[in-house]
């Protein structure tokens, strides 16, 4: 999410005065700071069952908008999510967007979360003064509306804005070429990442492919167990601070999530020129329906996703830097920051036209 937040305001910054509310900043939002934007900190806007803390969060995040009430309040993380548009419901005094990073409910979520996630949704769709909905994907959009109710969403403005990355150039460190398939894998470990899911893949993919693992988690005594027996042929790196030294390494990335909204991982190694192993769900489309070389998996079937995988590279093989080239250009006419920004400056504008609308009623 800061990684995020810091494209909106490298793009916004100079058109908008901006002002950002987060949970305690542990460095990822320094960029505030550089940019001279104002970084209000509130404990409790992370994720959490505590009702006490959300509580306390709420009323801090009301006093940050009565103090410098803004046109437009833009929420972005999922308890921010919940509490801003708990807050309109009680006080209607600012206008509201909302972006959906993956859907709260649905295919891939733990039963009983979804259920109650959809039931606050809709609850908040009916509830809610009119606002605005943004997702990352149309398909995410697609299945958003399809479960609201027409009466309740149709008072709401829906829009699509997909992601993009801007890691800039990876060069690829040929120590390993023709040492066979090298793959990476970003994510914490988690039910959503599903990360262990790559073992059984990897158990099926030649002797000679290797995993680097990569993210929260990662390296942890859990997840080397998870990957037993198949130690030797896997890094187990935990958190990175820059993705492209295990990007310049890899030959393709391993995606094994349950639900995405667009993956960010995914669009950082389209940049980077890699082939893609993608699970066929929701938040990918776009992805796999553009990039040049994807293997579309379903990882509860190993060994035919392993066969996808090593058909791929088998592919990639013939031709490693034509093949990099074809799939950066694909990745800078559909997902680089320069789209992405100019995209997200137009839907902008359309936001705050629309509140000043709302609000000179």
């Amino acid at each position: 999410m800061p990684r995020y937040l810091g494209q909106i305001v490298r793009a916004l910054k100079g058109d908008v005065r901006l002002s950002m509310v987060a949970d305690e900043n542990r460095g990822g939002y320094d960029f505030a700071a550089a940019a001279d934007v104002p970084l209000h900190q509130i404990s409790g806007l992370a994720s959490g069952l505590n009702l006490a803390v959300r509580w306390r969060a709420l009323r801090a995040l009301g006093a940050v908008i009565r103090a410098d009430p803004p046109d437009l309040v833009w929420a972005h993380a999922r308890m921010a999510v919940l509490l801003v548009r708990a807050r309109a419901v009680l006080r209607r005094d600012a206008p509201v967007a909302v972006t959906f990073h993956g859907l709260p409910f649905g295919v891939g979520h733990r039963r009983v979360a979804a259920w109650v996630s959809l039931r606050i949704e809709r609850a908040l769709c009916r509830m809610m003064p009119p606002h605005h909905l943004l997702f990352l994907s149309q398909e995410a959009m697609r299945l958003y509306c399809r479960e609201m109710p027409d009466k309740s969403l149709a008072r709401h403005h829906v829009h699509v804005l997909q992601n993009c990355s801007d890691i800039g150039p990876v060069t690829p460190d040929r120590s390993a070429a023709g040492q066979g398939l090298r793959m990476v894998t970003f994510g914490r470990a988690g039910h959503q990442k599903n990360v262990a899911a790559a073992a059984p893949i990897l158990a099926r993919l030649p002797q000679d492919a290797r995993l680097i693992l990569c993210g929260i988690g990662t390296d942890t005594p859990q997840m080397r167990a998870a990957f037993a027996g198949l130690e030797d042929r896997v890094e187990f790196a935990g958190e990175v601070a820059d993705v492209r030294g295990p990007l310049a390494r890899a030959d393709m990335l391993l995606m094994t999530s349950r639900y995405e909204g667009m993956p960010i991982a995914a669009l950082e190694a389209f940049e980077a020129g890699l082939p893609l192993a993608l699970p066929v769900i929701a938040g990918t489309e776009e992805i796999r329906a553009r990039h040049p070389l994807v293997a579309q998996i379903d990882v509860d079937q190993p060994q035919k996703a392993a066969a996808m995988i090593t058909s791929v590279f088998a592919q990639y093989k013939t031709d490693p830097a034509e093949f990099r080239r074809d799939i950066q250009q694909t990745w800078a006419t559909h997902f680089s920051y320069d789209v992405w920004a100019r995209d997200l400056r137009g839907l902008a504008q359309t936001l705050l036209d629309r509140a000043g609308q709302s609000q000179s009623r």
